[in-house]
C-alpha cells in the first residue's frame, strides 16, 4: 500500500499546484468554470453505482466478503450524488449540458475492463476519492471568495471535500482488507496513472472551456 499512498500524494500535489497557479483561493472561482465542474461531475457520477456492483460480483473477490460488502455500501452512498450536482446546477440557473468528451473516455475505458481488470478501475476510484483531499484549505477559501456560491449551489462540492463522507480514507482501508498480490498493486497503480491523465484533461476543460485535442 505504500506505493498507492505515495501515488495519491503525488496526484494531490498536481491538483493543488493547478489550483494555486490559477489563484482560485484569492480570486474565487469563475462562475462558468464552476458550472462546468458541476456538469462534469453530474455526468461522471450518473450511474457510477453500476461499476461497484459489478466489481463486487467479480470472482476475484469470492473470498473477500467484507470487501464486497464495502463495495455495495459504497455504491449505495454514491448512487444519488449526481442529483446533488443537478440540484446545484439548477440553483445556478444552469443545465446539465452535454457529456464532456473526457467523461465519455473515462466511462468507455473503465467499463470495458471492469470484469477482466477490476483493480484498474479501483485505482481510478483511489484517485477520484482522494485527489481533492490535499486542497481542502484552498477549496474552502475559493468558495468563500466566490460571491455567487452559497449553500443552495455548493452541496456537491462540500460533500466531495470528504469531510462529511471520508470516501478516500475508506477505499484505502478497504483495500487493506485484501491480500494484494504484486499484480494487483501494479494494476491499481496503472488505474491511478490513467485516471489522473483523464482527470487532469477534465480539469483543463473546466478551467478553459476547451477540450484538449
Amino acid at each position: 500500500m505504500d506505493q498507492i499512498e505515495a501515488k495519491i500524494k503525488k496526484v494531490q500535489k498536481q491538483l493543488r499546484d493547478l489550483l494555486i497557479s490559477h489563484d482560485y483561493a484569492e480570486k474565487g472561482f469563475e462562475k462558468e468554470a464552476y458550472i462546468r465542474y458541476l456538469q462534469m461531475q453530474y455526468h461522471l457520477t450518473n450511474g457510477v453505482q453500476e461499476d461497484f456492483f459489478r466489481i463486487a460480483g467479480n470472482r476475484r473477490f469470492v473470498k473477500d466478503r467484507k470487501f464486497r460488502d464495502f463495495l455495495c455500501n459504497f455504491a449505495h452512498e454514491e448512487e444519488n450524488h449526481y442529483l446533488l450536482a443537478e440540484k446545484d446546477l439548477k440553483a445556478l440557473g444552469a443545465e446539465t449540458g452535454d457529456v464532456p468528451f473526457d467523461v465519455k473516455l473515462w466511462k468507455g475505458y473503465f467499463k470495458q475492463i471492469l470484469l477482466t481488470n477490476p483493480m484498474i478501475r479501483l485505482g481510478g476510484t483511489c484517485v477520484l476519492e482522494n485527489i481533492s483531499n490535499g486542497s481542502t484549505d484552498l477549496l474552502k477559501k475559493s468558495i468563500e471568495n466566490s460571491d455567487f456560491i452559497d449553500k443552495s449551489n455548493s452541496r456537491f462540492l462540500v460533500i466531495h471535500m470528504h469531510e462529511e463522507l471520508p470516501h478516500g480514507d475508506q477505499i484505502l482501508s478497504a483495500l487493506k482488507l485484501l491480500d494484494l498480490t504484486q499484480t494487483d498493486t501494479q494494476e491499481l497503480l496503472l488505474g491511478m496513472k490513467e485516471s489522473t491523465i483523464i482527470f487532469m484533461r477534465l480539469m483543463h476543460w473546466i478551467i478553459t472551456g476547451k477540450e484538449l485535442s
